[in-house]
């Protein structure tokens, strides 16, 4: 596999520092999603509701901050927006430290919410401007594999870390998070804030923010495009929240089998991210690959239905084969989501609302998906998944309408 990872490696430089910046602040971020709510709750003395409730505000802060703060990218070269905005979450990470009860933890929450969450457009903004047409699927790929290992990684040295839950071990995991944003930020500093200064400066902005998304919403096509990639993109909360809770309730398979089926999935997006995703260039590239994504997602759907049958075994085997199925719907999915919004959205001023716009209906549809699904499998039991497939075929019906025409696309010119 370490042969594979190498050869999956982008050429460009500012490229493969992006890939080589995902993997350590995913890293981070593994290690603390692991240990965070048994820190909070041990060491701080937060309730469930209180996470709930203190998630869901970064969330919601997280997603109504993507299109502004990728829209200082139409005002300030992307690389170095990048750079500051890295530096703003390592900054924003430490207020965790100054948590003591509920009403700290809201406060830290927004603040790395509002920083977190924008970091993932921006970043796409950056290969968009910094990047040739013909490899931007390619290192958008390498940093999705990248981000795939790190928070592996930092999963498994978050597991080291809940050996002791006191406050020193917690102060080091913030501390350390933080500060694999900072070594990104360093990482990227090196690379796209230099290439920078070597492109052309971004066309000056001639509407403002508001003026700008009314315009996109005005496009229904992108609005449509956006919305279906966005419901293709439920695989996320099919993989973290549906399948573990399907295979606790509904199967005699052991709870401990979510690991195996964790790792299935990130061996193949592994192995086979990048190479699927290489080849998806063009608009029609995109809507087929988003096509070929929904009809595994809505396989893997029906092999989840089926999971409950006996023996275990076969409940096993289903799973197993429920979670390779959603891996290559979510390879498919990345695929086409990148390829399409590079090509639909316009080369001008506009791009970064516009792939600001993108990567807000993903993000809600990440945001809102687990409630959803959970209310489903709770309401409907194995019907649910007859429900979720439907959205499946939903989503790449309206990436197909929406991929027709954009009225603000143009070609895209490297260096704008």
């Amino acid at each position: 596999m370490i042969t594979a990872i190498r050869q999956q490696l982008p050429r460009h430089p500012a490229a493969r520092a992006l890939a080589v910046a995902s993997f350590v602040d995913w890293m981070g971020t593994g290690v603390w999603l692991t240990t965070s709510v048994l820190f909070l709750v041990e060491t701080v003395g937060l309730g469930p509701a209180d996470i709930g409730v203190g998630l869901g505000i970064a969330g919601v802060l997280g997603m109504l901050a993507v299109i502004p703060v990728a829209d200082l990218t139409r005002r300030w070269p992307a690389g170095r927006v990048a750079v500051l905005l890295q530096v703003a979450r390592g900054l924003a990470f430490l207020s965790y430290l100054a948590v003591v009860d509920a009403g700290t933890f809201f406060v830290a929450a927004a603040l790395v919410g509002v920083t977190d969450r924008p970091a993932i457009t921006v970043n796409q903004i950056v290969v968009a401007r910094v990047i040739p047409q013909e490899e931007r699927n390619g290192t958008m790929a390498a940093a999705h594999v990248a981000q795939n290992l790190g928070i592996t990684i930092g999963a498994l040295l978050g597991t080291v870390a809940l050996l002791r839950t006191d406050r020193a071990v917690f102060v080091a995991v913030v501390v350390v998070n933080a500060v694999t944003y900072l070594l990104a930020a360093w990482l990227l500093a090196r690379t796209v804030w230099r290439r920078d200064a070597e492109i052309a400066a971004p066309e000056p902005a001639r509407a403002g923010t508001v003026r700008t998304l009314l315009a996109a919403l005005r496009d229904w096509r992108f609005t449509l495009l956006a919305a279906g990639n966005g419901l293709l993109a439920l695989h996320v909360p099919l993989l973290t929240v549906a399948i573990p809770l399907w295979l606790a309730q509904a199967t005699d398979v052991p709870p401990a089998a979510m690991g195996a089926l964790l790792i299935v999935n990130t061996a193949l997006v592994v192995l086979f991210q990048v190479p699927l995703a290489r080849p998806v260039r063009s608009v029609t590239d995109g809507v087929r690959a988003a096509w070929v994504g929904a009809a595994f997602l809505i396989a893997c759907c029906a092999a989840l239905a089926l999971s409950p049958l006996p023996p275990v075994p076969v409940a096993a085997g289903l799973l197993l084969l429920a979670a390779a199925l959603q891996t290559m719907g979510e390879i498919q999915q990345n695929a086409a989501g990148w390829a399409l919004s590079f090509n639909r959205a316009p080369a001008d001023h506009r791009q970064s609302t516009y792939l600001g716009l993108f990567g807000t209906g993903q993000t809600a549809v990440i945001l809102l998906g687990p409630t959803l699904l959970t209310f489903l499998i709770g309401s409907l039991g194995a019907v649910s998944f007859a429900a979720t497939a439907a959205l499946f075929l939903v989503g790449a019906l309206c990436v197909t309408i929406g991929a027709a025409g954009s009225a603000a696309a143009q070609p895209y010119s490297p260096g704008r």
